[in-house]
């Protein structure tokens, strides 16, 4: 499995994410949503943050959008869960 962080350079929540991310040592591949934005229709990336786990063949197992709510925050650690269990 792997992780990609849609990210833009001024998102203020992505690097919140990203800084999460990197203290619980994920391993993630960070995309710019406007400049890589084939890959961005591709997985429907429709804001910023978004944090896609991807099967090996590159299938969405789960998505998150955003990183400032409680909710937002859950869904994120659901997906770092099911992550470290590959």
């Amino acid at each position: 499995m792997k992780l990609y962080l849609f990210s833009t350079p001024s998102c203020k929540p992505c690097a919140n994410l990203k800084s999460y991310l990197d203290s619980n040592n994920i391993e993630y591949t960070v995309k710019d949503a406007i400049q890589d934005m084939e890959l961005s229709m591709q997985y429907k990336v429709r804001g910023t943050p978004t944090l896609i786990l991807l099967n090996s063949k590159s299938e969405v197992i789960s998505s998150a959008v955003g990183f400032t709510t409680p909710e937002q925050k859950d869904k994120v650690n659901v997906i770092i869960s099911l992550f470290n269990k590959s």
